[in-house]
């Protein structure tokens, strides 16, 4: 389930881009602003379970940034977008983000590369523990 916080950033992209459908500067900017908050807010907080908040926010809207891109054409975008969130380390050992990531080259046909990620995303990703959802 998407946040709140994840669904308004998405809106304001939305309002920005129909305001101006032939550049996606603005929604860009929107997304950026929110991730560099949830970053922030990051570094800011006191509890695990605080911090483990924020990162999921953080995935979750590099996820909604790339989804942006993909459906307005700018895949080179959206690829950019997964890589900037890989170095994320709490992004390279979540089996979602990955999920989203490998399912980006599989819809561009691009079978090898999801081939690659997945054999590349073993290495970050402890099946073992799980999260609980559905992957």
């Amino acid at each position: 389930m998407i946040s709140v916080f994840v669904q308004r950033t998405e809106e304001e992209a939305n309002k920005a881009l129909a305001k101006n459908p032939t550049s996606l500067d603005a929604p860009r900017e929107i997304y950026k602003k929110a991730l560099e908050s949830k970053i922030i807010a990051t570094k800011r907080c006191s509890s695990v379970r605080e911090r483990t908040g924020y990162e999921e926010e953080i995935r979750e809207l590099y996820i909604s940034r790339a989804a942006m891109e993909i459906q307005m054409g700018q895949k080179k975008q959206a690829n950019l977008v997964f890589e900037e969130a890989m170095k994320l380390d709490f992004c390279r050992r979540d089996p979602v983000f990955w999920k989203a990531y490998i399912n980006f080259f599989i819809r561009i046909g691009k079978y090898e590369r999801a081939r690659k990620l997945f054999k590349k995303s073993l290495e970050y990703v402890d099946v073992s523990l799980g999260r609980g959802d559905d992957v």
